[in-house]
């Protein structure tokens, strides 16, 4: 860090005045009031009248003027900025692309017209400064933009608040791990004290998360009401799963249908939804005991597994890779472990090792392992 601007005194051999600092550079008799190399400030600069001599700090002796020197004061210039130096960036004199008032990291010297390079404290990197450009300053102050702008990046989009959906609950930015990605949430900024700068709550206004802005996909305040309106009605076509409340039957309806299969919507009524299950006569429902599946839910419940859920033994396709995997975006690959803690699975494509860790968002069901003939493997 630059050291701030000191003063330098230089002697002067004159009679000081009121005021002033002086050296004892030859005492004399001086009651041992002071010695040589003293320093002391002058109270009174002809106490006795005679112009011979001065007091000091009260002392009721004189003090010859050939007994000291006056200590006259010369402000030293900063020291020169360098490497590893803090500075505020405060002109811009040969083009450089740092914000003015910014305070910066000096990281490179090359001591010519513009010798600094710097580093900004979001950890990027600009052009080259000329010393005129910069003034000194202090690693706190980098370190309190640093953290200004590290809140900044984790608002993003939503300094205002707003609506948005969840894209990466499992993001290191979220307080939570997976099954709510794809909800539909308000958010608000929590206090910089708060343990991740963005409150979530639902539609009913029950808490979700806490996240960061990378977590999130800003949409408008219409497309947040019409994700979350209730749904009224069920429509032909639609997948359903049978949901009976714990405890209770059926309203309407017979047969070998169990709570939780899977049908379709073959009519609606105002009192009731006529469903068709696979290899069932058709059910009557109330619509309270029908849950609404999406299509991708729908493909995975016709294996009996919930949206995403993996299995060992599942052939997939890697779509994505955002945690430097060795497995490919492309590649196929057999799922030989899983889920962990962090609800990731290890995938092996033939990469190397025994495969590589994979978000369940980040890869593609191809075969469940139910349906493989190659193989005479259990699923796990």
């Amino acid at each position: 860090m630059a050291e701030p601007s000191t003063t330098k005194y230089r002697e002067v051999k004159r009679k000081a005045s009121v005021g002033e600092r002086i050296r004892i550079v030859a005492a004399k008799s001086t009651r041992d009031l002071y010695a040589n190399g003293d320093e002391l400030t002058v109270d009174d600069a002809d106490r006795w009248g005679d112009g011979q001599a001065v007091t000091v700090n009260s002392f009721n002796h004189a003090i010859c003027h050939e007994e000291y020197v006056v200590l006259v004061a010369e402000p030293l210039q900063p020291k020169r900025l360098t490497v590893g130096d803090y500075a505020k960036v405060i002109a811009n004199t040969r083009d450089h692309n740092y914000k003015i008032g910014s305070v910066v990291k000096i990281t490179k010297d090359d001591r010519d017209r513009q010798p600094y390079r710097a580093e900004n404290a979001d950890g990027s990197v600009g052009n080259w400064l000329a010393e005129k450009d910069l003034v000194p300053a202090t690693e706190a102050e980098f370190n309190a933009q640093k953290s200004q702008t590290e809140r900044a990046k984790a608002i993003g989009e939503f300094a205002d608040g707003g609506y948005a959906q969840i894209i990466d609950a499992n993001s290191s930015n979220s307080s939570v791990t997976g099954g709510i990605d794809g909800k539909y949430v308000k958010v608000t900024v929590e206090p910089p004290t708060g343990y991740r700068a963005l409150r979530l709550k639902d539609e009913k206004g029950k808490h979700v998360a806490y996240c960061n802005a990378d977590a999130l996909r800003k949409i408008t305040k219409e497309e947040y009401e019409e994700a979350t309106k209730p749904k009224t009605k069920f429509s032909v076509g639609d997948t359903v799963k049978l949901s009976v409340p714990e405890g209770k039957d059926a309203r309407f309806g017979w047969g070998n249908v169990k709570n939780g299969d899977i049908g379709k919507v073959a009519e609606v009524t105002t009192a009731k939804v006529v469903v068709d299950f696979p290899g069932q006569d058709r059910w009557n429902a109330d619509p309270s005991e029908l849950a609404l599946l999406t299509a991708e839910e729908a493909k995975w419940a016709a294996i009996g597994r919930k949206v995403n859920e993996f299995k060992r033994g599942d052939v997939v396709q890697i779509i994505a890779n955002t945690n430097g995997s060795i497995n490919k975006v492309g590649s196929y690959g057999e799922v030989t472990e899983g889920p962990k803690l962090t609800g990731s699975y290890r995938v092996e494509t033939g990469a190397g090792g025994k495969g590589n860790l994979t978000r369940p968002t980040e890869m593609r069901l191809i075969i469940p392992a139910e349906q493989r003939f190659d193989t005479q493997k259990e699923a796990a």
